[in-house]
């Protein structure tokens, strides 16, 4: 969630006040995600945590790690995806 619609998403309910947290892989470009969007909302209540979600270890890290801030999850919005191959089509042409 460093770009593209997932950046999109945070800002605008960061925007409205909403307490975001940015999870991505790359701790970088969560990190700079993160104050990006602090910069453009103004909202200081923003953080970082890491997720791989290719990572069934990672997954469980991130969960715990949330639980353990005791807060409540009112929205999750889970932007991955992954596109493998040389080329797509949603038509069989034969």
């Amino acid at each position: 969630m460093s770009s593209g619609l997932g950046f999109e998403t945070a800002r605008v309910l960061a925007k409205q006040g909403a307490r975001v947290i940015v999870a991505c892989r790359d701790e970088n470009k969560g990190k700079q995600a993160v104050q990006e969007l602090k910069a453009l909302t103004g909202n200081e209540n923003i953080e970082f945590m890491p997720l791989n979600l290719a990572s069934l270890a990672s997954v469980r890290d991130f969960a715990n790690e949330f639980k353990a801030k005791n807060i409540p999850l009112h929205i999750l919005i889970e932007n991955a995806g992954t596109f493998q191959g040389e080329s797509f089509s949603f038509w069989n042409s034969s």
